[in-house]
């Protein structure tokens, strides 16, 4: 378990997750059944001398049969829970990404085509506008996906920077001294802030520094960040973020884009709206993660009830004699129930430290 443990703080890579996950269940494995009956043993005791301290006393002359499903049970929890405890974590970053970089009040594009330059300029023209920012994402030849920003001052409080100095990557951001890049693609390239970064750009390849490290969720591959300013090209860009003046509302600010662009294909949508939509699509993705989670636990409880039927079957004599000594079947009943509840808490107990290592 140990192992397991110092494995994933060594190696942060994949192979090392999942290896090191193994070792650390198969540890855990091994001492689940002890510790359990352990608690067993204490809550017998704690129990004092009535129905439930017999009926626990009974699961540990069987420890034998029970431990294996005690071990599968805790697994199966810990396993759950900790998936849980990480699908949870993730949302909470992903959330809290979306909500930090949403900066402008509106966001324009338009369906299946780039707005071209004069579209940006009537939009920013717009009253009550006071900055706008543009994105246009391009494909370079090698593979890589170069997004182009032009950001006024509010936008770049949305970047979360996870490597080099936020005034220092701006200020060389916006001199054309180089690039940002996200998180995935440095960590895929092991890029950091200070390396060279080759582009084949439309103009020729240009070699580019790294500036700094930012956060980023939208792509699994990353990308490259670079000012709009340094990349050639008609102007056109993907979309366009409206930042209104105070005092100025969405709904006012939406009016003015119906009556500019009405007969235009243009579409607009809040910061709001997006994260919304933008936790949906993740909610969907992991939809499957919560039903295996299910399903673990649910095969597990099987295990935990054949065991208890096995454990009935081989204790059938001294329930006999129990029920020969006065017991009632609703006791014989209650007595079962116990069993079950009994091992039941003592599984997820065992399963909290578990969960809260894998979840880690």
């Amino acid at each position: 378990m140990v192992l397991g443990l110092v494995w994933v703080a060594v190696d942060p890579g994949l192979i090392a997750a999942l290896g090191g996950l193994f070792l650390v269940l198969a540890g855990a494995a091994t001492l689940i059944p002890p510790t359990g009956f352990g608690l067993l043993v204490g809550m017998g005791r704690m129990a004092g001398r009535g129905l439930t301290a017999r009926a626990i006393r009974l699961l540990d002359g069987s420890r034998h049969r029970l431990a294996p499903a005690l071990s599968a049970l805790s697994l199966a929890l810990a396993l759950a829970m900790g998936m849980g405890m990480m699908i949870l974590g993730f949302r909470a970053s992903v959330d809290d990404w979306v909500e930090r970089l949403l900066r402008a009040d509106l966001y324009a594009s338009a369906p299946e085509r780039a707005l071209a330059a004069d579209e940006v300029e009537r939009l920013q023209a717009l009253d009550g506008v006071v900055a706008v920012s543009t994105v246009a994402v391009r494909q370079l030849p090698d593979g890589t996906r170069l997004t182009a920003y032009r950001l006024p001052e509010q936008a770049w409080s949305g970047f979360e920077w996870l490597a080099g100095d936020p005034d220092a990557v701006r200020d060389g951001f916006e001199r054309g001294r180089g690039v940002a890049i996200s998180e995935p693609l440095a960590r895929a390239r092991g890029l950091a802030p200070g390396d060279e970064l080759d582009l084949p750009l439309p103009d020729g390849a240009r070699r580019l520094a790294v500036l700094g490290v930012f956060r980023d969720y939208s792509s699994d591959a990353g990308f490259v960040a670079i000012d709009a300013g340094q990349l050639p090209g008609s102007g056109s860009v993907d979309s366009v973020g409206l930042y209104a003046a105070e005092g100025v509302n969405r709904g006012e600010l939406e009016r003015q884009l119906d009556s500019a662009f009405g007969d235009a294909d243009l579409q607009w949508i809040g910061p709001r709206e997006i994260r919304d939509q933008s936790l949906a699509v993740f909610d969907r993705t992991f939809r499957i993660s919560w039903a295996m989670a299910v399903l673990v636990g649910g095969i597990a409880l099987i295990a935990l009830v054949s065991a208890l039927l096995a454990h009935g079957f081989e204790r059938v004599q001294e329930y006999a004699t129990l029920r020969a000594l006065g017991l009632s079947p609703s006791g014989l009943f209650r007595l079962v129930v116990i069993q079950t509840l009994a091992l039941t808490v003592v599984a997820t107990l065992l399963a909290l430290p578990v969960a809260a290592t894998i979840g880690v």
